[in-house]
């Protein structure tokens, strides 16, 4: 068993699940491990020390927390409750988090299509850390009560649920994977949670859907909404998803080789280069290319800037350590270019704590979102970088681009075929291969033009299908 590297963890853990039938058992006819498989991988990566945390997450819920979530919850049933909506076509599942562009706060992968298109629709928001930052969509509804009220009522009933006849199994799979990894992931409350609050969230959503009935629904980040897409598919609404980042084969959220039952009917992928990057449980004509049209708004936006002989490095919290000194290490040496650090946002207020290296460099560090991303994508000529998903959107608008090859790199390794990224492995290797040259070369393999247009197209068509 391999388990030195992210690479040998999946192939394993994939073994796993098909060994022990993981997709086909069932919890009170609900299969819970597409519900925990995501988190639960993702946390043995944690556990295993195979890749380096994004950051903090602050899990705990005080007594102000509590306050609130009954607060949302009682609220969402006279405000803002879609049950007292209109019959719609399109319903839009929005993505949690938002960008603040010009005093509002957008989705940017819902908003730029429905303020192009006429549509019929709804959309759906769901708290982010227990508070609404409304997008710039107009018919906005919330789900807290969907999504609040299932948990409350478990905390409630929880010594009244029975998982019955599965415990003794559970009981050996917890033992299995123990023994396997080394980790207990407590797989028994796992499954006892899981079953009751998808047949509580499923009822709850059928409630509005039955009211609203749309003919398709629109999500995003379907691996944590697979309660929501079995309401939908078993009311006959069509499902479809929208691409929100990376896909590969490192992704647990979108290789299923033993299939996946709330996945949704469709993916619409950012362009051609996409729909074979992973295993889907849906056949390859529900993958269509639709595009990006929030990356083709910003490069619009920007197409007139003449771009400088600047080096964009990209930071993450997980190879940030490591990126950050190849960085120094490249500004240390004759150059005749301008370096660039963009961090990540959850960068901006550590950075100096734990990249001191950077602070007293000549390296330019940009630790805010006063200027957007793709300004400085349109302002370099070559971006840095090892996993980011901006790493594909600054290749589309043409950056030379180079990954470092350090811990998370192979993620994105099919960027380095047809000549779309060089894999360089320190900051000599990285000096010695810069060109300092902009090319569209195979731009439109990752990301279709005319995203709107092609949304527009597919839905229309799913919709007149419905009929």
């Amino acid at each position: 068993m391999k388990l030195e590297s992210i690479e040998g963890l999946r192939e394993d853990f994939l073994e796993f699940e098909k060994e022990n039938g993981l997709f086909s058992l069932e919890v009170k006819d609900v299969r819970f491990w597409e519900r925990v498989r995501f988190n639960i991988y993702q946390d043995l990566t944690d556990d295993l020390r195979l890749r380096k945390s994004n950051g903090p997450e602050d899990s705990s819920v005080g007594v102000y927390s509590v306050l609130k979530i009954f607060y949302l919850t009682l609220r969402n049933f006279i405000y803002k409750n879609p049950v007292f909506g209109d019959q719609t076509d399109i319903l839009f599942y929005g993505h949690r988090r938002r960008k603040k562009d010009s005093g509002q706060h957008e989705d940017i992968y819902c908003d730029p299509i429905i303020s192009e298109l006429d549509l019929d629709y709804m959309y759906l928001q769901e708290p982010n850390n227990l508070e609404h930052k409304n997008p710039k969509a107009e018919n906005v509804r919330y789900l807290d009560f969907t999504k609040f009220l299932p948990k409350i009522l478990y905390k409630l009933l929880k010594p009244l649920y029975s998982i019955g006849d599965k415990r003794e199994e559970l009981e050996k799979l917890e033992r299995d994977m123990a023994e396997r990894y080394g980790v207990e992931k407590n797989i028994v409350e796992k499954a006892h949670k899981e079953s009751f609050i998808a047949k509580v969230e499923k009822k709850l959503n059928k409630i509005y859907l039955k009211i609203l009935r749309p003919k398709v629904a629109v999500f995003l980040v379907s691996y944590t909404r697979e309660n929501q897409i079995e309401a939908c598919k078993e009311l006959g609404i069509t499902t479809v998803e929208l691409q929100h980042g990376i896909i590969g084969e490192a992704h647990m959220g979108y290789n299923y080789p033993e299939g996946k039952k709330s996945f949704p009917d469709y993916l619409f992928t950012f362009g051609d280069y996409w729909k074979e990057s992973a295993k889907f449980p849906i056949d390859d004509e529900k993958i269509v290319s639709m595009g990006y049209p929030y990356l083709e708004r910003e490069i619009n936006r920007y197409e007139d800037i003449e771009p400088e002989d600047q080096v964009l490095f990209i930071s993450q919290p997980t190879i940030g350590e490591e990126l950050s000194k190849v960085a120094l290490n490249l500004s240390e040496q004759d150059n005749d270019y301008k370096i660039v650090y963009k961090l990540h946002p959850k960068e901006y207020d550590n950075w100096r704590k734990e990249y001191p290296w950077l602070e007293n460099s000549n390296i330019k560090i940009v630790d805010n979102d006063r200027k957007s991303l793709y300004k400085w994508f349109a302002q370099s000529k070559t971006q840095v970088g090892v996993n980011s998903t901006a790493l594909y959107e600054g290749r589309g608008m043409g950056l030379e681009t180079f990954i470092m090859d350090i811990s998370g790199s192979s993620i994105v390794k099919n960027l380095f075929k047809e000549e779309n990224a060089r894999l360089v492995s320190n900051a000599e290797d990285l000096r010695d291969n810069i060109k300092l040259s902009r090319s569209n070369k195979n731009a439109e393999k990752f990301f279709k033009p005319s995203s709107i247009e092609n949304f527009s197209e597919e839905i229309d068509s799913l919709i007149k299908d419905t009929y």
